[in-house]
């Protein structure tokens, strides 16, 4: 990969111990994401439980490679 596509590192173990990670999404938009924005976002249904701590994490990697923006629900 040449430097302007290269993927700046990020620490999810730092996450998932209540960090942030911050996201620039396509349109050069900055997103700091946290647990608290993912427990927000992410829709359960009543019959169904919570995404635990390692599910988050997997989820908030997935945003990130993607650079899915949480409020426009592209994730």
């Amino acid at each position: 990969m040449d430097e302007q596509t290269a993927i700046e590192p990020y620490r999810l173990k730092d996450f998932a111990k209540g960090g942030t990670l911050e996201l620039v999404t396509h349109g050069n938009v900055s997103i700091p994401v946290s647990l608290e924005l993912l427990d927000g976002i992410i829709q359960v249904r009543a019959s169904d439980r919570k995404p635990n701590i390692v599910e988050k994490v997997m989820f908030a990697n997935t945003i990130i490679e993607q650079k899915c923006n949480p409020y426009l629900n592209e994730c």
